[in-house]
């Protein structure tokens, strides 16, 4: 690149491009290294440029005194400290910042320290390379937060327009991925049968709670997220009751008969936190991330053992197959949503989604058509 085509203050050594402000400006700005990628480095140069002509436009007489902090490009650390002190951080639900605490977590260990204007796209995907052998779901996870990050990054003018090293990024690598996923969404549903195994091992393997936590999630169509975290409270009478932590809204429903079994069945350790789903190990309720650590583990052993049809499922899989099993059943989508507390549009997405067409649901759609001929 020939150093005329170079926005004012941005210069080529070598493979590297650095922006080095005037003398006079160097109070307030200093230099910065910006990389090898002329495209990351032009975009940041001309927003560090445009960070000095308003300083400049609003630059007060000179009192003599050293300025505490110098502007100039911030780091992934930085951005991420500031997106955890705006509205969009404070509007989140407290179960969703424990998930984002984590995966934000994950990222500033990796590139805390990265300039984030300057921050390539191939070091952002070597990394999810490695960590989608190990912990697939994480890297997933790590990706979408890394994405949400920049483009608010870019709202504030923290980066330029058009500076997302995590856009782009393909979520999977591997066709043994790609079974479980479509446009984003997974595919995977149990089976009643399926759940009905699950609970059987849970139980061989002493680990109750977790099944239990399945039947919640699968008969009462809920996150397991709030399923971890219901009271004796909320679920007595026969009824449940609580509010969902994430979107707020009051479930009020009669528990299901299956619901009911197995809690007789299976009764739920007495604590001082009246948490019905709590660890066996630690007598405390469980984080979610545990709890699908102990799934998981429970599963793997299953398919094992083969019971193939379980492989790559989750416990969070249960919600949206109760969903399905309720349509199946012939229960309408307004009706399910008024228990899961889905939107109208979005129970429809979930059955567009989901539901088998097969050749034994037509032929049940037939047999239900009530006309004939007189």
């Amino acid at each position: 690149m020939r150093k005329a085509e170079l926005p004012p203050r941005l210069f080529q050594t070598g493979d590297n491009f650095y922006w080095k402000p005037e003398r006079r400006l160097r109070p307030k700005f200093r230099s910065w290294a910006l990389g090898g990628d002329p495209r990351l480095a032009i975009a940041e140069a001309l927003r560090l440029n445009k960070q000095v002509e308003a300083f400049l436009l609003a630059a007060q007489p000179d009192t003599g005194r050293k300025l505490r902090t110098r502007a100039g490009p911030v780091s992934v650390g930085e951005l991420i400290s500031a997106f955890k002190r705006s509205e969009d951080w404070r509007r989140l639900a407290p179960s969703t910042v424990g998930s984002y605490t984590y995966e934000f977590r994950r990222l500033e260990d990796e590139f805390g320290h990265e300039v984030a204007a300057t921050l390539s796209i191939s070091r952002v995907d070597d990394w999810l390379e490695t960590l989608r052998r190990t912990a697939p779901a994480t890297a997933r996870n790590v990706l979408a937060k890394g994405r949400l990050l920049f483009a608010w990054a870019q709202r504030k003018e923290l980066v330029a327009q058009g500076v997302n090293p995590f856009l782009g990024q393909r979520r999977h690598r591997n066709k043994k991925n790609t079974a479980w996923t479509q446009g984003g969404k997974r595919k995977a549903r149990f089976s009643w049968a399926e759940v009905q195994a699950v609970v059987t091992a849970a139980d061989a393997a002493k680990v109750p709670s977790v099944g239990t936590a399945l039947v919640f999630a699968f008969a009462c169509v809920q996150r397991i997220t709030d399923v971890l975290m219901l009271t004796r409270k909320e679920v007595a009478g026969g009824r449940l009751k609580f509010r969902q932590r994430k979107t707020g809204f009051n479930v009020d429903m009669a528990l299901p008969p299956i619901v009911v079994e197995r809690l007789a069945s299976a009764p739920p350790i007495v604590t001082s936190t009246h948490h019905l789903i709590v660890s066996e190990s630690t007598k405390a309720p469980f984080h979610e991330k545990t709890a699908s650590r102990v799934f998981k583990r429970l599963i793997d052993g299953m398919v094992a053992a083969g019971q193939l049809t379980l492989a790559g499922k989750q416990l969070r899989d249960g919600r949206r197959s109760g969903f399905v099993q309720y349509v199946l059943d012939g229960v309408s989508v307004p009706f399910v949503c008024s228990m899961s507390g889905h939107s109208i549009e979005e129970g429809m997405s979930i059955i567009e989604h989901y539901l088998p067409k097969t050749p034994e649901q037509a032929d049940r759609a037939v047999q239900s058509l009530s006309v004939k001929w007189s």
